[in-house]
């Protein structure tokens, strides 16, 4: 018998997901996996989100903080001297603590 043993077929190395959470989530070690082949870690994503986060709110990008506190109540917003930054329900609060006046 002068024939070759068959060679196995190569694993898939990324087999289908089992699971819609799986799918969308990934397998356990996958993400970890993930970041160590980029060359990061955890807290380095998590610190350039947070910052993401912080300058797209300090900056008001595209109305998100004031659509933020338009959903807080009045008093609240007022009280903090907030609106004075930021549009609140399409107002801003202009103060004079040395003139005494306020307007809305």
């Amino acid at each position: 018998d002068n024939s070759a043993p068959e060679a196995e077929a190569p694993r898939d190395p990324y087999p289908a997901p089992s699971s819609p959470a799986e799918y969308v989530f990934g397998r356990p070690g996958e993400f970890a996996r993930d970041l160590e082949l980029l060359g990061t870690s955890p807290r380095r994503v998590l610190l350039s989100v947070g910052a993401s986060a912080a300058l797209g709110l300090g900056g008001n990008f595209l109305g998100v903080t004031s659509s933020l506190l338009s959903t807080l109540p009045q008093d609240v917003v007022a009280g903090s001297g907030i609106d004075a930054y930021y549009p609140v329900r399409g107002f801003k609060r202009y103060r004079s603590d040395e003139l005494g006046y306020e307007f809305v």
